[in-house]
């Protein structure tokens, strides 16, 4: 799988609002997908039934997401990227145990409450939203890197007991 693992996108941070990060080069699911059945000794190994829990990073960037109960089905995801997305809120944010790197850039995002189901995660980018505070990472031990210009966070107090 090592050969085939879904790295974060490279340069994400210098897109361009709007502009997606897929590269249908880099789509490897279905060449796993073909191999597997070219190869049937492989196919305990990835399946149509089982390839979800084998996803290690996700980009979703600008591709019309509202819904996030569909990342609940990504148990292994360690790096997601879901940034200019219509995504107000994180009510439906499952508990993804494994994520470590979550980027929220532009989606109109009015709150963090529900971001501490990611006990994992070291990275957050969620520049250019309209939050107010940041009272919620205070719930996450593991979190070394915060992004959050573009906001409407008034205080530091937050970042104090980080």
């Amino acid at each position: 799988l090592r050969n085939h693992a879904f790295a974060p996108p490279k340069g994400i941070s210098q897109r361009l609002p709007g502009e997606t990060g897929y590269d249908p080069e880099k789509d490897r699911i279905s060449t796993l997908m073909a191999s597997c059945i070219a190869h049937p000794e492989r196919a305990h190994f990835i399946s149509r039934a089982n390839w979800r829990s084998k996803v290690l990073a996700v980009d979703l960037q600008g591709v019309g997401l509202t819904d996030l109960r569909v990342l609940a089905e990504l148990p292994e995801c360690q790096f997601l990227c879901l940034s200019d997305n219509e995504i107000p809120n994180l009510d439906w944010l499952p508990p993804l145990q494994k994520l470590e790197s979550l980027h929220l850039e532009r989606c109109n995002l009015t709150s963090l409450k529900g971001i501490a189901r990611c006990q994992e995660l070291q990275q957050l980018e969620a520049g250019g939203n309209h939050l107010t505070d940041a009272l919620e990472l205070q719930k996450l031990s593991k979190l070394s890197q915060v992004s959050l210009e573009d906001n409407f966070v008034d205080s530091l107090d937050t970042f104090a007991q980080l």
